[in-house]
């Protein structure tokens, strides 16, 4: 749903004083969409649908900062040599992968399969024919 908003008006409020009348002429209007409410669980960050690039971004920021303000504070910087880098990387890898591939749907047995066939079917008609909750 859009709203319109006499931008005349919205400016006449802004900059009116009390001894100063609005202008009286028509003005032309500007439909600004409303902001979509926001429903208390989309609020909620969902990790698992973050990418790699996003993670991997947001810690490089946060070992910026930190960096940053040691080195402000006069204290010893973050040092790490490569070695230590591997090291990190491969134990937050042997943590997260495991887990990854447990929560992923593992389809083994034959009636898996097909329900899992059956989900995907119904996933592709649902993107090539629209769910009618966008539209």
């Amino acid at each position: 749903m859009l709203r319109k908003i006499n931008l005349k008006d919205l400016f006449n409020r802004a900059n009116r004083t009390e001894d100063t009348k609005p202008v009286e002429e028509e003005t032309p209007t500007e439909e600004i969409p409303e902001e979509p409410e926001v429903q208390e669980n989309e609020k909620k960050v969902d990790v698992a649908s973050l990418d790699a690039g996003t993670i991997t971004r947001t810690v490089v920021l946060v070992l910026t900062l930190v960096n940053a303000v040691l080195s402000i504070t006069g204290k010893d910087k973050i040092a790490f040599t490569d070695d230590q880098v591997y090291q990190v990387v491969s134990a937050i890898l042997t943590v997260i992968v495991p887990i990854w591939t447990w929560w992923e749907n593992n389809a083994f047995t034959r009636n898996a399969r097909k329900a899992e066939k059956y989900r995907k079917d119904l996933n592709k008609k649902d993107a090539t024919h629209g769910s009618g909750a966008n539209e």
